[in-house]
């Protein structure tokens, strides 16, 4: 997993990679993270609603972060053998066959961040404000305790900050 980029990196990687390749590439919409995540479905996580199967389905603080980082609230008592991100496939995929979408990084969505934003968003394929001052990061990290990775957990954060914990997955966006 790609980390220390900010959400300009990542839409700049997806304006070159269309470049290179004639296609046009962008990062997800929100609800189209939601949706690959979780094909609809009203759970927490890809795997259901209880945590216990967390250590085999995603990368987050657990007892090998603790051994480098101390105690994490609520962080699991398993270890996956990952102090930091996880080489992708690490852990079993979604139904849509898509790794590691709750843990490894939080990712970049294009969407501007609004808290409010779902109580009147349209239900069909909401793509988020259109304005703002933060973009919207998904699916928790590696430092994440297991219930900030969540499909209802969403992140904020301003499109210029880097860190470990941030990276980006692309959509090839066919029309």
């Amino acid at each position: 997993a790609a980390t220390d980029v900010s959400w300009e990196d990542g839409v700049a990687f997806c304006k070159e990679l269309s470049k290179q390749e004639g296609r046009r590439y962008r990062l997800p919409t929100e609800a189209e993270w939601e949706f690959a995540s979780l094909c609809g479905a009203k759970q927490n996580w890809f795997w259901g609603n209880n945590e216990v199967h967390t250590p085999r389905c995603a990368n987050v603080a657990d007892l090998e972060f603790q051994k480098v980082f101390g105690k994490v609230k609520s962080s699991i008592s398993s270890s996956d053998g990952y102090v930091f991100t996880a080489p992708v496939g690490s852990f079993i995929h979604s139904r849509l066959g898509m790794y590691d979408m709750h843990g490894n990084v939080q990712e970049w969505c294009s969407d501007w961040f609004d808290p409010v934003y779902y109580s009147a968003a349209p239900e069909e394929n909401p793509t988020g404000p259109t304005t703002g001052t933060k973009r919207v990061q998904r699916g928790g990290s590696f430092a994440s305790p297991h219930y900030d990775t969540s499909c209802n957990r969403r992140y904020e954060e301003k499109p210029d900050v880097m860190s470990s914990s941030s990276g980006f997955r692309v959509v090839l966006h066919e029309e």
